[in-house]
């Protein structure tokens, strides 16, 4: 059946591509180079037919190759990479090698009160999105299934282990709320269906007092880090380590080396917690708080260490054992400092705030799609939101802020008014150096500023990145070419260690709103006469040229799964895409008990559902050709491809 339904939608999907290429737009230099035309419907619809594709392809294989562990350990090594991706551009890697203090070199790492939030390299968070936020939510449970999951072989699991604190670290500092809550709901949710599907084998009562450990974990975590911050948690961590080396049996090693390694691990976490006191930058502790806050802190999390392991199925030693409880020690540690940090305070008390001007949002995007009849039954087509809500919405004259235009065979590039809008390009220069800028200019008025801006960027605006500015002012009368000029210094902005450092950019923009202002022979020319800028006459289009928003993202996004999906695709749309999503929990819901695959793929379904209730992922098409290819994968899957034998007791 899941094959039929998957076809059925594939069919749905196309009509939704077609739809918008009707009346054969024209494929000319604005056709590819941005969002407002009809040919938007590809770029976002071609990652569902390759899944759907996909998804034929694996009816056919459904009982050969393990494809639920082809996809898991895909994820895997998926997560490592975006881990990486977001330590640099954290900025980590950079700290580590320049630092000249302990707390310069783990700036970039611990940083929760600094408001940029991780992309890693999506480069469709150019417009924000959740594009980063889907991908986290799909390969959060996979990952945790390859660490914790059926496959015995250490080195590997290890290395899952590794790509889930990676992956936890990034879902923290995406700063996303959403986000937050849905990878905790599928963590519960993994353990859940792990105990009821026979992979975990542990009563209620071990699950009552592991969830009641994890609270009083957690609260012990949050004073530790409001009085003595990274250092105290560090110090909490190590007593909670100390713990499980205490009271973790078997015969690798002696009694007495497990106990004195758990006291010495107990003293030195008391030693690191009642430093983080006593020398706090935030909070001023007297000696005699300092000391109680080390010893009883300590002393909570070392019991709470100790009854991990008893109420654990494997009280032997067991390198799994302790690993876990210390990268669950981390995990909490991690969380209790991102909730209690600045930034995500400020976010949660401004939830209410947020939901309201996302339901005003909503109200737009029903008001951009003006659905008569037929646009009810099949939507508007896929693809074509950024262009309705500019045009019914903002009521601009243009579907796009910057087209492409020609005249007697010259291409320029015209730009309309807007405030947070701008073009930039990723180019190399020499630090400390004066660079002249050049270009050819028409405007709508007599006189127009047009803002010339160098700094380090990777996708979204970091308030604090420091840049240069140049208003470059053009007095023109209507309709006539003048060229303007200006200098502008490079100042610490040359040169570029691409593994510690933001790439520079050059960056275009035009924000009065209402006005429009033409642009051609782009020139940034440095000291050896050579211009650094490529197709800054614009003949290839916006080959070389990147969009980017510093702050208004709404225009871009429906911020909802299911109203995206009847925007596009309309009543019949929105009905295929539910049938196909029930058939996907459905099967896996069936063979959870007898497949590994299946459970994993339960639990990352239900939360990519979930975070869809507040964003819409599926507008990334990388995101939705995983999304759409895991659905269709667990659709017509028989759980006969991953069907290894559980070990009693294995998480």
């Amino acid at each position: 059946m899941g094959i039929v339904v998957a076809s059925l939608v594939a069919l749905i999907w196309l009509l939704g591509i077609a739809r918008p290429l009707a009346d054969l737009p024209p494929l000319d230099a604005n056709a590819l180079g941005g969002y407002g035309t009809a040919w938007n419907a590809v770029r976002v619809g071609k990652a569902a037919l390759y899944a759907f594709s996909l998804g034929w392809l694996v009816a056919v294989r459904a009982e050969g190759d393990g494809v639920w562990a082809a996809l898991s350990r895909g994820f895997v090594l998926g997560a490592a990479v975006v881990s990486v991706a977001v330590l640099w551009e954290r900025g980590v890697f950079g700290d580590l090698t320049a630092a000249s203090t302990y707390w310069e070199a783990f700036s970039g790492l611990l940083d929760v009160t600094h408001r940029y939030r991780a992309t890693a390299w999506f480069s469709e968070m150019h417009l924000g999105g959740t594009a980063f936020d889907g991908y986290l939510v799909l390969s959060w449970p996979f990952v945790l299934g390859e660490a914790f999951g059926p496959d015995g072989k250490r080195a590997w699991r290890a290395a899952a282990g590794g790509a889930a604190l990676g992956l936890l670290y990034a879902v923290a500092v995406s700063f996303t709320r959403t986000t937050y809550a849905v990878v905790a709901f599928m963590s519960v949710a993994f353990v859940l269906a792990s105990v009821w599907s026979g992979r975990f084998r542990a009563g209620g009562g071990a699950l009552t007092g592991w969830a009641l450990m994890a609270i009083l974990q957690g609260i012990t975590y949050s004073f530790l880090f409001r009085k003595g911050g990274y250092l105290a948690l560090a110090g909490g961590t190590f007593a909670f380590v100390g713990g499980e080396v205490l009271v973790a049996g078997g015969d690798r090693f002696s009694p007495r080396v497990r106990q004195g390694a758990g006291i010495l691990l107990l003293l030195f976490s008391g030693y690191v917690v009642f430093h983080g006191a006593w020398t706090s930058r935030w909070v001023e502790n007297s000696l005699l708080f300092s000391l109680a806050v080390a010893s009883g802190g300590a002393l909570v999390l070392v019991t709470l260490g100790a009854a991990f392991v008893r109420v654990s199925p494997r009280r032997a030693w067991k390198p799994a054992t302790v690993l876990g409880g210390a990268g669950l020690a981390v995990a909490l540690a991690l969380a209790s400092a991102m909730l209690g940090g600045y930034l995500m305070s400020s976010r949660f008390s401004a939830a209410k705030e947020d939901f309201r001007t996302r339901i005003g949002h909503w109200e737009d995007v029903l008001a951009a799609m003006e659905p008569d009849a037929g646009a009810r039954l099949w939507g508007r087509g896929l693809g074509t939101f950024p262009s309705r809500y500019r045009t019914v919405v903002q009521k601009e004259p243009q579907p796009a802020p910057y087209v492409i235009r020609e005249e007697e065979g010259n291409r320029f590039l015209r730009m309309r008014g807007t405030q947070y809008l701008l073009l930039g390009q990723r180019v190399r220069f020499l630090p400390d150096t004066e660079y002249r800028f050049r270009a050819r200019v028409r405007a709508g008025a007599k006189k127009a500023t047009l803002p010339v801006k160098i700094e380090r960027r990777n996708l979204l605006l970091d308030e604090y990145n420091p840049h240069r500015t140049r208003n470059v002012v053009a007095e023109t009368t209507s309709g006539t070419w003048v060229w303007v000029e200006s200098t502008i210094d490079t100042g610490n902005f040359g040169g570029w260690k691409w593994w510690a450092q933001w790439p520079p950019m050059f960056e275009l923009g035009f924000h009065r709103r209402g006005a429009w202002i033409e642009v051609d022979d782009v020139a940034l020319i440095g000291p050896d006469g050579r211009n650094v800028l490529r197709n800054g006459s614009f003949d290839r289009g916006l080959e070389g040229w990147f969009l980017y928003s510093d702050h208004d993202h709404l225009p871009w996004h429906v911020k909802n799964l299911y109203l995206n999906v009847f925007f596009d695709l309309g009543l019949v749309g929105l009905a295929g895409f539910a049938l196909l999503a029930l058939v996907a929990l459905f099967t896996c819901a069936r063979g959870m008990r007898d497949s590994w695959g299946c459970l994993l793929g339960f639990v990352s379904i239900c939360g990519f559902l979930l975070l869809g209730l507040t964003s819409s992922p599926i507008d990334a098409p990388r995101v939705a050709l995983l999304f759409y290819g895991l659905l269709i994968v667990a659709a017509v899957q028989s759980g006969q491809s991953w069907n290894l034998p559980a070990a009693p007791g294995q998480v």
